[in-house]
């Protein structure tokens, strides 16, 4: 084969490679609170009773029949035994099982409030922003990630050491496999790309999202905290 056929066979190959895995997908943090005053206020009041462990709180702050789940239980009694746990656990193992869960409860909660949200056209408020990121066909949002943060590292291999092969920005990747455990994980990015992202910048398309609406009283209320599709 020619030298100027081969040069024409590989940008063939380029193209169809390009057009099989589309682009990379960004979406930037996108915070519409700060359009109501009254709902920034309440979202401050929530992170400080986080970070005051401060289950009433959160619950004057919270709809009465909140949901909190698919199908299962939901309202002020629920949410408080997902904040906290109302007996002391007698063994040592289950006490510090039981503590682990709490503080990711916790954390979820507050990771949640602390990555912006947009408004809906019927004057409701969701957090985090990625909830309402409307993801291109080719992405499934089971296998969707949202890279959180920006010059995050895509590095060649699991190793913290290995090699940088790209900085990101929020931006959609896709992982098969994920498990909630620390450590870097294999992710696709949307032009076919592959790499490794440390978990602690990786959130799930289908992670715990929060839906705020007025009550009667025209205060903001949280009246959705779940996770799921």
């Amino acid at each position: 084969m020619k030298p100027g056929h081969l040069v024409a066979v590989f940008s063939v190959m380029t193209l169809w490679v390009a057009a099989a895995h589309g682009q990379r997908f960004d979406a930037p943090l996108v915070d519409e609170a700060g359009q109501d005053p009254a709902l920034l206020a309440v979202r401050e009041t929530l992170l400080q009773a986080i970070a005051a462990r401060d289950v009433d709180t959160v619950l004057a702050h919270t709809c009465p029949d909140i949901q909190i789940s698919f199908g299962g239980d939901g309202g002020h009694d629920a949410l408080r035994w997902y904040l906290e746990v109302p007996f002391e656990p007698r063994h040592a193992e289950q006490r510090e099982r039981i503590s682990q869960r709490l503080n990711e409860a916790w954390l979820s909660l507050e990771n949640v409030l602390r990555l912006g949200g947009r408004m809906t056209g019927d004057g409701q408020f969701w957090a985090p922003y990625s909830w309402n990121v409307e993801l291109p066909e080719r992405f499934d949002p089971l296998e969707s990630f949202f890279v959180v943060g920006s010059g995050i590292p895509l590095r060649e291999s699991g190793d913290a050491n290995s090699k940088l092969l790209l900085r990101l920005d929020y931006e959609v990747v896709t992982l098969r496999g994920y498990t909630a455990e620390s450590g870097y994980l294999p992710v696709t990015l949307g032009n076919g790309a592959r790499g490794y992202i440390h978990s602690d910048y990786l959130r799930s398309a289908v992670d715990y999202r929060a839906n705020f609406v007025r009550d009667d009283e025209g205060n903001w209320k949280m009246c959705t905290f779940i996770a799921g599709d």
